[in-house]
Parts: structure tokens; C-alpha cells; sequence
């Protein structure tokens, strides 16, 4: 893994310097420019770190030269009074001061000698006054948890490597507060304010694309750089498996930030494998590493990471993605060679059915199936509700049938969140319950799941009700006492037929009675990042449709 790791590294560091500004102007000199977006990121010095890893393992200068730029371009376009920098040139937020302060932080813990010295004094600098922000001002500014435990990771590193026992002590205060924010499934919350608020339904403000990819590896580097609570937060890093999929994937279909979601994680954290790299010993966290690097490679399109099928709808792929898991790469390079041996991780296991969320979010696992049902009541931005009984993710093995989106698209973090090039508008890409009013079940507060049997469940509202029963095929049954639509959007795997009540997409067969789509009307989400096709089925009080995957 750690060659395969390296190569992928090496190839996207690579395209996103061939981004690179050659500029008179110091406010460009030395930025990378993101050919979708339009914009230059702010937190491009994140790949400092995989840049100073290349430098040594090829000697090539130009890569710490680079990198170099990075921190310098940051540090005359981003930096602020107090010490810290900002997310954009245009954009007020600090937080990520944490995140780019590590990036400096690693290649220094790792690579300090290979430095020249006047080099490794002005990173050294650097990293320290960022280091005394995040000291003095982090927890206050955003105390919620990503952001806790990007303190306890970041002042340990800082700790190591100025021996100030101010870091450490800062190090521990926050981890103390991450350790606080797991519930009784072992699932980190802490994403609201304050960070213990809980909804009317009993929800936690819970982000499994954070936890998996930023969180909790965070903690893991924290508990491997001061020797504290490393046996605890492989625990809840296992207690988290239940959200890793057999692809490599993440389902975060139903998280507080799933606005950010992206099939292999969330659009701006590190990576779940710069939290696997630090606990490879253990079998399933091996076997999940290399199912992960596995999706990474299969998502690498003309050098970059990207969404699963970005490539076929024409949409240009983002920067952000590639620069900040670069990082996770890294830290997969330099870690102890491991045993890869195939697994079965808890999605594949057959049981049946789980509950998480206070029994809002059901999870199912049954013959192949892997099934995600949510009446989650969280929603931190306008338009993002994705509850209401829905069925946010629906798989067989490795196929995704369904994978939601939220209700609106909208980017509530405008320079880290991509607007599409081919299409004016996002259309919502979760299974609902339209009424003729145009309301629909996803906005519906008090919807409770209830198990009906063995591998089923019911959704009820307050004049309609959604089951879903899985055993070789997935039945869906709505009824409702108002005439509605069922929207089933299906992702696009394969040619599309359509018959007499069924239609195929590839491998996929659905059958139902009054359904409309049009074969060639299709859309991409880059939430997710599917290529879908719209169905509709009628609903005249009651209708049912199934789902199957042939072969």
C-alpha cells in the first residue's frame, strides 16, 4: 500500500502544480489556481507536507521550493494581527489556521533535518505564531468539535517539536473535550452550538464525513505524538466502522455537514487514511485502508481526485479535494508496513438492522443489501433537511443504487463548495414523498421509524407512510392520504431501458406501477457525485415498488 500510496501522492502533487502562479504580484507568486472553481483556495499550504515528503524521497529541489512558496503566499495573503490565517483572501474564517499550521508541523517533525537550515528556521517561525493562535484563541472562536480536536493535534505537534509545555497542556484540554462528545453508539458529535445541543428529536449534531476523515484521525496523531488515550480512539475509530462501505466509501448520507458530502468522505477534511495509517496493525483497519486507497485511485482523473462521475457529466474537478488528501497519502508513505488481508467490515456482516441517533437513523445489512433510512432532525443550513423517514443510501456489494443529496443545494462555505458548469440548478437527489402542494416529507418534523420485522422498517408522517422491507430485492410500500409522487432517484450505472412497469439501468431493475422518467433527462449532484435519473412513481393511496441488482 505505502508504493501505491506514494505513486497516487506523487501524481496528484504533480497536476496541482502544473496550477502554480508565476506572478509579479506577491498576492498571486507562488498560489495554485483551481481550474473549476476559479478561485485560488487559501488553504493550499495544506500541501506542504506532501510536498516536503517528495522533496526527500527524490531529491528534486523544486518540490521544498515549492512548498516554500506555499507558506509564503499564505503568509502575506492570509495572514492576520493575531497570528492566525485566513480560510480565502475572501473570506473572513480562521479556524483552518489549525489545519494548515499541522501541514507545516508534520513536515517539520518528519523531515526538520533534511531542511535547509535559514528554511527550517522560517518554517519554524511560522509555525509558531500560528501555533500561539491556535493557543490563545481557537477554543474560543469555534469551540465545535472538529475544531477541538484540531487543537489537541496540532498543539501536540507544536509541543513536540518547541518542547513548550504550554502546547501540551492546551493539547490535553482539548482532547478532554473530544473524549466528553461520544454517545452511547460510540459516535463523536459536538458540530452544534454548544457543542451537547441535541434536537427535538433527540439527535446529536453527529458528522461521520468529519468524524472518519478529520476528527478522529486527528485524535489518533494526538494519542501517537503524546502516548495518551491511543487504545480509546482506536475504540471509537471501530465504533465508526459502521459507516464504512465496501467500495472504500463513507456514508455520511445523514450527517450534520452531508452538504459536504462526497462519496469518499466530505469535500474538505484530510482523509480517513491519515487515521488508518496510525493503527494498521489491526486487521480491519488495514483491510479499510486499502479499500479506501483502492477508491481514491478509481476517483483520479487527469491527476486529481475527483467525485465517482464527474468525468462523465463534463464537470471540471475541484482542487480542494486532491491538496488536502494529499496529506492522508503522506502519512500512509511513512507508516509501518502492513498485512493486507480481506475482512469483513460491520456493513457486510448480515445483521439485520441497527439504530443510531436516539432510533432516528436506521441502518440495514441483509443479503448484500446495505440500506440507510433517516428521520434525523438536524439541519445546520437552510434548504439541507435530508430526514423525514428517507431512504438516504441503498447499495448491493459495490453498486450504489441511491445516495441522497440535500433537499436544496446550497454552499454555505461559497469557495469550498463547487457550482456545477453544466446545469443552472441542483436538483435534490434524495427519495421522497412529493404532494400536490409541492411540500414533501423531507421538511416534515415528528416523522418516527419503527421496525416492522427482521429487516424491515416503516416511516410514518402524519398522513403517510413509507416501508421498506429488504430480502432479495428491496420492497418499497407508500401510502398516503393525499395524491403525491414517489421521487426514486436511481444513480446511472448502465444503459437504461424501459419497459411495461420496470426499468433497467444497467444492472439495476425497478418495478412499479405508474411510473414516468424520460431515458435521456438526467442530472449530476456534486454531493455524492452521481450521474441520477429522475423517476416518479403515482401514488393513489397506496403503490409499491421494488428494487433488485442482477449478477
Amino acid at each position: 500500500m505505502r508504493e501505491r500510496a506514494y505513486r497516487l501522492m506523487k501524481e496528484w502533487c504533480d497536476t496541482l502544480l502544473s496550477y502554480s502562479v508565476k506572478s509579479h504580484s506577491p498576492h498571486l507568486d507562488g498560489a495554485i489556481l483551481c481550474p473549476a472553481c476559479h478561485v485560488i483556495h487559501g488553504r493550499i499550504a495544506d500541501l506542504v507536507f506532501p510536498l516536503t515528503l517528495l522533496y526527500v524521497k527524490t531529491g528534486e529541489y523544486d518540490y521544498l521550493e515549492k512548498a516554500n512558496r506555499l507558506i509564503e503566499w499564505s503568509q502575506y495573503c492570509l495572514s492576520r494581527p493575531d497570528g492566525s490565517w485566513r480560510n480565502d483572501a475572501g473570506h473572513e474564517w480562521k479556524g483552518i489556521t489549525a489545519f494548515s499550521a499541522m501541514s507545516i508541523g508534520e513536515a517539520l517533525y518528519h523531515f526538520g533535518d533534511k531542511l535547509p537550515r535559514e528554511m527550517y528556521d522560517a518554517w519554524l517561525a511560522q509555525l509558531i505564531q500560528l501555533s500561539d493562535f491556535v493557543y490563545e484563541k481557537l477554543l474560543q472562536i469555534q469551540p465545535v468539535i472538529n475544531y477541538c480536536a484540531g487543537t489537541a493535534c496540532e498543539q501536540a505537534i507544536a509541543w513536540k517539536l518547541t518542547g513548550d509545555q504550554k502546547y501540551l497542556e492546551k493539547a490535553n484540554e482539548a482532547e478532554a473535550i473530544c473524549r466528553g462528545q461520544f454517545d452511547e453508539n460510540g459516535l463523536l458529535f459536538g458540530e452544534g452550538t454548544p457543542i451537547d445541543t441535541k434536537t427535538a428529536a433527540g439527535c446529536r449534531y453527529i458528522d461521520i464525513g468529519y468524524d472518519m476523515e478529520e476528527s478522529l484521525p486527528l485524535l489518533l496523531r494526538y494519542a501517537s505524538l503524546t502516548g495518551r488515550q491511543e487504545e480509546f480512539y482506536r475504540k471509537r475509530f471501530r465504533d465508526h466502522m459502521e459507516f464504512l462501505l465496501p467500495d472504500g466509501g463513507i456514508d455520511n448520507s445523514w450527517g450534520s455537514r452531508h452538504n459536504k458530502w462526497t462519496w469518499w468522505g466530505s469535500r474538505t477534511s484530510d482523509g480517513m487514511i491519515e487515521g488508518l495509517a496510525l493503527v494498521l496493525d489491526e486487521p480491519l483497519f488495514a483491510d479499510a485502508c486499502e479499500r479506501v486507497l483502492s477508491l481514491y485511485e478509481s476517483c483520479t482523473h487527469d491527476g486529481l481526485l475527483g467525485l465517482p462521475m464527474a468525468v462523465q457529466a463534463g464537470e471540471p474537478t475541484c482542487l480542494h479535494h486532491s491538496f488536502c488528501h494529499a496529506k492522508a497519502l503522506a502519512a500512509l508513505v511513512l507508516s509501518e508496513p502492513a498485512e493486507v488481508s480481506r475482512t469483513v467490515l460491520p456493513c457486510e456482516s448480515g445483521y439485520g438492522m441497527k439504530f443510531f441517533q436516539n432510533g432516528n437513523v436506521a441502518l440495514v445489512s441483509h443479503r448484500g443489501w446495505r440500506a440507510t433510512v433517516s428521520a434525523d432532525d438536524v439541519c445546520r443550513y437552510p434548504g439541507a433537511e435530508n430526514g423525514g423517514g428517507s431512504m438516504t443510501l441503498l447499495m448491493h456489494g459495490k453498486t450504489p443504487v441511491c445516495a441522497a443529496t440535500t433537499r436544496e443545494y446550497y454552499p454555505a462555505e461559497p469557495l469550498n463548495m463547487q457550482y456545477l458548469r453544466n446545469a443552472d440548478q441542483t436538483s435534490c437527489m434524495t427519495p421522497r414523498l412529493v404532494f400536490e402542494n409541492g411540500s414533501d416529507n423531507l421538511t416534515e418534523s415528528g416523522v418516527t421509524l419503527m421496525q416492522t420485522g427482521a429487516c424491515a422498517l416503516c416511516a410514518q408522517g402524519e398522513d403517510w407512510k413509507i416501508g421498506y422491507s429488504f430480502g432479495e430485492k428491496v420492497t418499497i410500500t407508500v401510502e398516503s392520504a393525499h395524491p403525491a409522487k414517489f421521487i426514486l432517484p436511481i444513480i446511472r450505472s448502465g444503459e437504461i431501458v424501459v419497459g411495461d412497469n420496470v426499468l433497467r439501468i444497467g444492472k439495476i431493475v425497478m418495478r412499479a406501477e405508474k411510473f414516468s422518467c424520460t431515458p435521456d433527462v438526467y442530472g449530476f449532484h456534486q454531493v455524492g457525485g452521481f450521474i441520477w435519473l429522475p423517476i416518479a412513481v403515482e401514488v393513489q393511496r397506496k403503490c409499491e415498488i421494488t428494487i433488485e441488482v442482477e449478477g
